[in-house]
């Protein structure tokens, strides 16, 4: 469900079929999937042009400054968990029991983003998506193509939402019976050390606090305005990836679950990154792009803000 201001540009003209947004788990499944090539319409030539400057904008003020908050986010973590390992003297299940929780503290939150402001996910994702199709179209043009992947379908807000909901309510307790009965983690492992769930507490009231007055500044806006979207997105990628390492580093013993919580923040940490370089590239495309279409465009904080009632 993330945007989608990611294409990549470095590949020849004729590898059009890679042109794709980069993935994120959940909001964009479609996207895991090879599609049709499509020839570029008058229309949507007509669109870039139109909407070229908006879509700059809302990247600017938006999609990069979405993915800096997650790629700081991750690199929080990191440094938490030095800090944990070396000062705190965590386990190392107490440590990928962190992680997890972080997981689940973001699928709680999504979940009062729906129920108290529904219509500002809406509108919020509908804006992503649109943003999307014109920094794919502008990608293959400026890479002198003719063609451009068909459009994928509209990510469900609701579907995102569920599927991250059932991993939290089934994956949980799969991971927590894998690595019980494979004795890496128990109970006393876990919360050896006071200081895990005090900082757990401590933590997921943080973030529901800020989670909530977010909500409530964006619903202090006309709908669609202000962003409001889903965080849990890419929960499913830290489900998975702690169960299937658990599984590889069985023979490290006490030591495989601190690998485990290091390798899964510093993946997430990477694709962060990486997603941050794309967009900054794809920025610099359509830039370049608008600025010689529209000589006198300016980047400001507009992108679609007053049409949420054609979406």
């Amino acid at each position: 469900m993330y945007c989608a201001a990611c294409v990549r540009l470095s590949l020849p003209n004729d590898s059009i079929a890679e042109d794709l947004p980069t993935p994120m788990i959940l909001g964009a499944l479609s996207t895991l999937f090879r599609r049709k090539l499509i020839s570029i319409r008058d229309d949507e030539l007509q669109t870039l042009d139109r909407d070229g400057p908006r879509a700059l904008n809302f990247m600017m003020s938006r999609g990069l400054k979405r993915i800096r908050t997650r790629f700081w986010a991750a690199l929080r973590t990191l440094l938490f968990l030095v800090f944990a390992t070396y000062y705190l003297e965590w386990t190392g299940a107490g440590l990928l029991a962190w992680v997890i929780f972080g997981a689940v503290v973001t699928v709680v939150i999504d979940l009062m983003r729906q129920i108290l402001a529904g219509r500002w996910m809406l509108y919020s994702h509908s804006r992503l998506y649109r943003a999307e199709e014109v920094l794919i179209v502008a990608s293959s043009v400026e890479s002198g193509r003719t063609s451009r992947p068909a459009p994928r379908p509209r990510p469900n807000v609701l579907v995102t939402l569920a599927i991250s909901t059932a991993c939290t309510l089934i994956g949980l307790p799969i991971i927590w019976v894998t690595l019980s009965r494979l004795g890496i983690a128990n109970w006393d492992t876990v919360f050896a050390n006071f200081f895990l769930p005090l900082c757990m507490i401590v933590v997921a009231g943080v973030r529901l606090v800020r989670g909530f007055l977010g909500i409530q500044f964006a619903k202090g806006a006309t709908v669609g305005s202000r962003d409001l979207c889903l965080d849990s997105d890419d929960v499913l990628d830290t489900y998975v990836a702690a169960l299937l390492l658990s599984l590889l580093l069985i023979p490290f013993g006490a030591v495989g679950p601190l690998l485990v919580a290091y390798a899964v923040t510093i993946g997430r940490l990477a694709w962060f990154g990486y997603q941050w370089w794309e967009q900054r590239k794809i920025a610099a495309v359509l830039q370049r792009r608008v600025y010689r279409i529209h000589p006198n465009a300016t980047v400001s904080r507009a992108g679609w803000d007053d049409e949420h009632e054609a979406d």
